[in-house]
C-alpha cells in the first residue's frame, strides 16, 4: 500500500512539474498581434491597391514544414506560431483602409464581390518580441489567391513586412 502510495505521489509531481514548464499561448491575439496584421494588412492593400478589403474574423492555423536547414531565428518564430490556435479577430484591427470582418462561411460565398477577402493566421514571435511570423490569404477573385508565410520586423517606426518565408504547407 505505501509502494503504491509512493508511486502514484510521484506520478503526480512529475505532472505538476511538466504542466508548469509548458508554455501556453495566450487564447486571444494580443496588442502586438494587432499591430502586426495591421502592419501587413495595411502593406497588402498598397501593394495590390485597394481602399477596403473583407477579412475573415476568425484566424487559420496552416500547418508549416519546415525546411531542414533552417535559421534557427526562424526556428524561434516557428515555435511560437505553432503554440497557437485559431481564435475569433476583434475590432481592434488599426487600418488606414476600411474593413469589414466576415464568417468564414461568408467568404466562400464571396468571391464575385469587389473587395478582395484576407485570411490571417495567429502570430509566432520570437522571445524579444521584435520579429514575426505570419501566413496571410488575399483572395480576389475565385482563381486569384496569394498565400504565403511572411517574417515581419518591429523597428522604431513600428512593424514593417520582410520576406515571402515559405510556401510550405501541408
Amino acid at each position: 500500500m505505501l509502494r503504491c502510495l509512493l508511486v502514484l505521489t510521484t506520478i503526480l509531481t512529475l505532472t505538476a512539474v511538466s504542466t508548469a514548464t509548458v508554455q501556453k499561448a495566450p487564447l486571444k491575439p494580443d496588442a502586438d498581434e494587432y499591430a502586426v496584421y495591421s502592419a501587413l494588412l495595411d502593406e497588402l492593400c498598397v501593394r495590390q491597391g485597394v481602399r477596403f478589403v473583407l477579412i475573415v474574423n476568425q484566424t487559420f492555423s496552416p500547418g508549416i514544414a519546415t525546411p531542414d536547414e533552417l535559421d534557427p531565428a526562424v526556428g524561434e518564430l516557428i515555435q511560437d506560431y505553432v503554440l497557437k490556435g485559431a481564435t475569433p479577430l476583434g475590432k481592434e484591427l488599426k487600418l488606414a483602409n476600411k474593413y469589414q470582418l466576415i464568417s468564414e462561411s461568408q467568404s466562400r460565398t464571396m468571391f464575385i464581390s469587389a473587395a478582395p477577402i484576407i485570411t490571417i493566421s495567429r502570430v509566432g514571435f520570437n522571445s524579444s518580441r521584435d520579429r514575426a511570423l505570419v501566413y496571410f490569404a488575399f483572395r480576389r477573385t475565385e482563381s486569384f489567391k496569394k498565400e504565403q508565410f511572411v517574417t515581419m520586423t518591429k523597428g522604431p517606426e513600428g512593424w514593417r513586412v520582410g520576406h515571402g518565408l515559405m510556401r510550405f504547407l501541408y
